[in-house]
């Protein structure tokens, strides 16, 4: 009976080991397609580094191109601004050195100075109450008067709306304006 028993065991770890080898046999199936697998993910990923290397090149070399092309567009920008300031000179220079430019260089400066002189007589003979404003508008000189509140606020009127009195200072400020400015020049 034992060698039944014996027999029977046998057989019973004869098929475990044939069970075994089956599933021995599986594992080294399943590993060697896990490794096959990891093959191809570490090709993927050497393929995906390489190609993410090349992008970053590229990205460095359109980097480095925009920061030429900027610097480029910032010497046009300033090209731009030397060219339109030499345009202003320029037109500055033709207007001076035109048949009107110097007589109205000259006119436009002696009516500045004779608004200063006028200012200067009108704020002693008003007790600074007063203003008057010379200014040149193309060929036409303009006057304008302010009438100085005690508070320091400014009211410009027309030369009609001033009093006698006040019309007297701002024509004998102009009067002693014009004597000065005669007598300097």
């Amino acid at each position: 009976q034992m060698s039944r028993d014996a027999e029977a065991d046998l057989e019973h770890a004869l098929v475990a080991l044939d069970g075994a080898r089956g599933q021995f046999l599986t594992l080294e199936q399943h590993v060697a397609e896990a490794k096959a697998k990891a093959r191809h993910v570490e090709e993927k990923e050497a393929s995906l580094k390489r190609l993410l290397d090349s992008r970053y090149e590229e990205l460095d070399r359109s980097t480095k191109q925009l920061d030429m092309h900027e610097e480029e567009l910032d010497s046009l920008e300033q090209s731009i601004v030397d060219v339109n300031e030499r345009e202003r000179m320029y037109s500055a220079i033709v207007e001076a050195f035109c048949p009107r430019g110097i007589p109205a260089f000259l006119l436009a400066t002696a009516v500045q100075h004779l608004n200063e002189l006028t200012d200067g007589y009108l704020v002693h003979l008003s007790d600074g109450r007063l203003r008057l404003e010379l200014a040149l508008d193309g060929e036409r000189l303009e006057k304008r008067a302010f009438l100085v509140s005690a508070d320091g606020l400014e009211q410009q009127v027309s030369l009609g709306q001033l009093s006698g009195g006040q019309w007297r200072r701002a024509a004998l400020s102009l009067d002693f304006a014009f004597a000065e400015f005669a007598r300097r020049k």
